[in-house]
């Protein structure tokens, strides 16, 4: 398990190498879809509420394609729906 989410990781790097940015609207959307608060997220993607809330109001849009992995896997979507290609 542990290597393949390694494998999952190394490909989403590959994937998303060139500039990739996450749309805060579409991450609060798909959140809201899933009827979560930004603390639920934050805890089930292993990651702080601050970076929930940045992510969301747009302060930081280009997270290290392991933290789109992570939201991904916690808002059960492809990490497509999280990201936009700049």
């Amino acid at each position: 398990m542990v290597n393949d989410n390694r494998a999952k990781d190394r490909n989403v790097c590959t994937i998303l190498h060139v500039m990739a940015r996450i749309s805060g609207d579409g991450l609060r959307k798909v959140r809201d879809m899933r009827l979560l608060s930004q603390r639920e997220l934050a805890e089930r993607a292993g990651l702080s509420p601050t970076t929930i809330l940045k992510l969301e109001s747009g302060r930081v849009d280009e997270p290290h394609p392991r933290t789109i992995r992570k939201l991904a896997d916690a808002l059960e979507v492809d990490p497509d729906e999280l990201v936009r290609g700049v």
